[in-house]
């Protein structure tokens, strides 16, 4: 499996870095997650969500390492983990805004969409 990838399973399960719930690795992370009645639940929850895809998804290729795909949906922690600044003993601090990555020549924009008056403030309910 792709570490990258391996990296974006671990913090959608946990999404704290390993050390800090005493795994010692990114394999015994996922080993952790290797239950039947989870890997039954998943594989049904994985069909439903493959018959909701409406667009057709591309690689990345100008970004060889990078497992995130065009057109697909991530939560934030899966997108810097595809990009590599959050990694199994580290997780990027990062909300809105701009993510400069300048290794990678990439420049990472996340908004807000879905904004309610409980968690935000008058002056921050523009649209996104």
């Amino acid at each position: 499996m792709n570490q990258r990838m391996a990296v974006m399973c671990h913090y959608d399960f946990w999404q704290k870095p390993g050390d800090q719930l005493g795994f010692a690795s990114l394999a015994q992370s996922l080993q952790a997650l290797n239950q039947p009645e989870l890997k039954a639940e998943l594989l049904e929850v994985l069909a439903l969500l493959i018959n909701r895809i409406r667009y057709e998804q591309f690689a990345l290729n100008d970004l060889p390492h990078n497992p995130l795909q065009v057109h697909a949906r991530y939560t934030r922690e899966q997108i810097l983990a595809g990009f590599g600044v959050t990694t199994f003993v580290y997780q990027k601090p990062a909300r809105e805004g701009v993510l400069m990555i300048a290794e990678q020549n990439s420049e990472l924009l996340f908004v807000t969409l879905n904004k309610n008056e409980k968690q935000f403030s008058p002056t921050t309910m523009y649209h996104d």
